[in-house]
């Protein structure tokens, strides 16, 4: 874990400019502004949408924290980037807490060794995201119900009860698959304690499924109610979302779907054709040790294919979404590297190399041939290499002064360009113009039109009546009629 976060504290001063900048930018917009005007955790600043928008997306308590570093003087985004690896480093610490607990501690060190050095790790571990905090929730509440299940007192029912909440407001579509690996160990618990464990299973259980699901109803509800008031954000609504998060019915019947996430799961995690993935979830439950430790092998497994399954467009569309799966996938790996380590270790029992060492081999192994497929070079570039600013932001932000506004068009919603633009932003999205103006009080005070897309008209998101003059910035032009 040292020299894991040794090795990523280069990252902590990259800038935001890399695969999916828009929603690391869109989390650290959240912090610059909970720095500059102070925390309300009941709203949600994104002033892209106008100078005072508020975009409730989940419960922004980890851009919080990051404010708090941020008011220290750290930039908001490496503030983020480091309340980020404390989540990752977190659910590190948990995953291998559980792993000592089931699996031994050589399966423990292998996973911990795979979640720190994988690929996929190295890219995202110190991103500007809320993922891995919200897996460190799940673990963290799956290690607090374990405790709770082994006789101890009921505060560790509480602690499991405070994680789900969190994990359930702060990132709902990462609490099925924890909450599913939480039902696997309340079994466990009671095959091998017998009846005697089915209470504190069932209470462990109850308690923390309904405090999550409660909390996670709860904010999106909120969250709801503050989107409607918005006229530019009402198709964030939950109710708008339904395809983009769980995919549609043609979506699920298509096997190009599944591949896309295999493949980067193969690539990025489990070696090449994913067959240390395949030993782990076979192989690894051939090799248990009696049932209950069956059903704990059984329920990574399990864990790491619910929240895929459930919110498949999600998963599909953005690869850093496997952060919410990448600590129960990475245990499946090592589960895969030790049955390799049982089935080979006793043919070389005549040879100076123990278990220890053949699973840090193979472990190594598995590293080394994910860093050489495509995915793995992309996630390890990302590690090493910092984006900079884009040059686009750089020429909007010499070209406009401070008090400029700006309207966007052809942007979507990418906060990436306005936040290094350091300017009040207008982003429209296509379709939206006409009720837009009417709503958010017409086109007094904005100075400036800048079009992402080559192929978008100004004009035709603009009131009419309004003359632009091209300003010497490729795709940016000022508004001189009003």
């Amino acid at each position: 874990m040292l020299v894991g976060t040794l090795i990523r504290l280069p990252q902590l001063s990259h800038s935001l400019n890399e695969m999916h900048g828009f929603r690391q930018a869109q989390t650290a917009y959240v912090v610059r502004e909970y720095a500059a005007h102070g925390i309300d955790l009941r709203h949600t600043p994104l002033p892209i949408f106008g100078p005072r928008s508020d975009v409730p997306l989940e419960l922004p308590l980890p851009q919080a924290l990051a404010a708090l570093i941020a008011r220290l003087g750290v930039a908001p985004e490496a503030a983020m980037r480091v309340v980020g690896l404390v989540g990752f480093q977190c659910a590190a610490l948990f995953l291998f807490l559980l792993a000592v607990r089931w699996h031994g501690r050589r399966v423990a060190l292998i996973g911990l060794v795979l979640f720190e050095f994988l690929p996929f790790g190295l890219a995202w571990g110190a991103a500007s995201l809320i993922e891995f905090p919200a897996a460190a929730a799940g673990l963290g509440m799956v290690v607090a119900l374990e405790r709770w299940w082994r006789g101890g007192s009921a505060w560790w029912l509480a602690v499991a009860g405070v994680a789900a909440v969190l994990l359930g407001a702060v990132k709902a579509t990462t609490a099925p698959g924890y909450l599913v690996l939480a039902g696997f160990a309340a079994i466990g618990c009671v095959v091998e304690r017998g009846r005697g464990g089915a209470g504190r299973a069932l209470s462990g259980l109850l308690v923390s499924g309904a405090a999550g699901l409660v909390a996670a109803l709860t904010w999106t509800s909120y969250a709801d109610s503050v989107k409607a008031r918005e006229p530019l954000v009402r198709f964030l609504l939950s109710k708008n979302l339904t395809a983009w998060n769980f995919g549609t019915g043609e979506q699920r019947r298509d096997p190009v779907t599944y591949a896309r996430i295999l493949t980067r799961v193969g690539e990025e995690i489990a070696a090449p054709l994913g067959l240390l993935l395949l030993l782990g979830a076979v192989f690894a439950l051939l090799c248990s040790r009696g049932r209950a430790d069956l059903v704990r092998r059984g329920g990574w497994t399990a864990a790491a294919v619910t929240s895929p399954l459930i919110c498949l467009n999600l998963y599909f569309v953005h690869n850093y979404y496997l952060c919410a799966v990448f600590p129960l996938l990475a245990m499946v790996v090592a589960l895969g590297v030790d049955a390799v380590v049982q089935a080979v270790a006793p043919l070389l029992r005549h040879r100076p190399i123990g278990k220890a060492a053949l699973g840090a081999l193979l472990a190594t192994g598995v590293v080394v041939a994910c860093c050489a497929t495509t995915l793995g070079r992309i996630d390890v570039h990302q590690w090493g290499h910092d984006g900079g600013v884009p040059p686009s932001a750089q020429a909007i932000r010499a070209a406009t002064r401070p008090t400029d506004r700006i309207v966007t068009v052809g942007c979507d919603w990418d906060p990436l360009m306005p936040y290094y633009v350091h300017r009040s932003v207008l982003m429209l999205r296509p379709d939206e113009e006409a009720a837009a103006w009417a709503e958010v009080g017409g086109l007094a005070g904005y100075s400036y039109v800048y079009r992402c897309d080559p192929s978008a008209d100004p004009l035709h998101y603009l009131p009419t009546g309004i003359a632009l003059t091209p300003s010497d910035v490729d795709g940016l032009w000022r508004v001189d009629g009003a």
